[in-house]
């Protein structure tokens, strides 16, 4: 799903399975800083997956790591739902602002996150480092 998200966007690097795989893999397991799996929500439709948000704690901070919904359950408002309920997790835990990059030309994500009260703190011009 996370592969079918990407395919064919500004955002796709040309991942094969593995390396979808690969990566959700090493979110879960802290690669991106501690998993935090009670505001990450997986949506289904008819058993499939058909959208995500997984969030991580980065830097002590609340991250959305990964906001992904497959094309064809797209503009359903699947994304938005997935962000309001990570928050809305995140609120009940005593966190109050969760925290996000999106890249510049993916106009229809920074058009969700406008729209869901998001606002640009920083601008990188390049990947942040790994440690």
């Amino acid at each position: 799903m996370l592969l079918a998200a990407y395919r064919g966007t500004v955002d796709d690097e040309g991942e094969t399975e593995d390396d979808a795989i690969g990566e959700v893999e090493r979110t879960v397991e802290g690669e991106y800083g501690a998993f935090l799996p009670d505001a990450s929500f997986v949506a289904e439709d008819g058993g499939r997956i058909v959208g995500a948000s997984l969030v991580t704690s980065f830097e002590s901070r609340p991250f959305l790591s990964y906001l992904v919904v497959h094309p064809d359950a797209q503009r359903r408002g699947l994304g938005a739902s997935l962000v309001a309920a990570s928050g809305n997790a995140l609120l009940a835990g005593s966190d109050s602002e969760l925290e996000l990059l999106v890249t510049e030309a993916n106009e229809a994500a920074v058009a969700l996150y406008r729209k869901l009260g998001f606002e640009q703190v920083e601008r990188l011009t390049a990947p942040p480092p790994t440690s």
